[in-house]
């Protein structure tokens, strides 16, 4: 200030909707989750989706990124629930992103006991 160095100043604001750089954080920050997904898969603790094609081999598939949205597969049950609450409320505290549970919902396939319980414990719309 006045040709002098000054103390550290505070931003009060953060990266903005539209401006140019948005769209490559928005990639680094959801290759993170990919990241995170992806281990939690290997290690075993949330199960994806197998597909498969007579003329390729056996595939698993546990996520799908579009955009900034994201298509989770996961067996219904309270253990895969759990893991993957663990791993979005991780991302939420590291990347400072915040998740809403409010606006996501679960597609089910197939006859699924005790929906509502893991709605309810999920926090979203069925």
């Amino acid at each position: 200030m006045n040709d002098e160095a000054y103390g550290f100043f505070f931003s009060s604001s953060g990266l903005r909707q539209g401006e140019p750089f948005s769209p490559l954080l928005l990639i680094f920050v959801m290759e993170i989750l990919s990241k995170l997904l992806n281990k939690v898969v290997e290690e075993g603790f949330l199960n994806g989706c197998h597909v498969s094609n007579p003329h390729f081999e056996c595939m698993l598939i546990s996520h799908l990124l579009v955009a900034d949205n994201i298509l989770i597969f996961c067996k219904p049950d309270e253990s895969n629930f759990g893991y993957l609450r663990c791993i979005l409320s991780l991302f939420e505290a590291m990347s400072g992103l915040g998740i809403s549970l409010t606006e996501s919902a679960l597609i089910l396939i197939g006859e699924v006991p005790n929906i509502h319980l893991l709605g309810r414990f999920f926090g979203c719309d069925l």
